[in-house]
């Protein structure tokens, strides 16, 4: 694996940590435990973690299309949304 992939590949996994951080610190979803500010804050790390997640995801695509050897770009990237 070349340097720059390396690097390409640490970050991704970086990406994901801070996803899986986020979620860790969100709320457990249980009606009895939970008021309306801590569902606004479950809903804003739902969002965020999203949006990093979402990123990994592009990320990852490009890796991957840069180590294909078919060099076919796809039609979506595994988000439902169409490139």
């Amino acid at each position: 694996m070349s340097k720059r992939m390396k690097e390409r590949s640490d970050a991704l996994l970086a990406d994901c940590i801070i996803a899986c951080n986020l979620l860790q610190d969100a709320p457990e979803i249980n009606p009895s435990n939970y008021d309306h500010d801590d569902v606004c804050r479950l809903n804003a790390a739902a969002c965020e973690a999203y949006q990093v997640l979402l990123a990994a995801i592009k990320k990852a695509n490009s890796v991957h299309h840069a180590t294909s050897s078919l060099g076919t770009k796809p039609t979506s990237d595994n988000t439902g949304d169409k490139q």
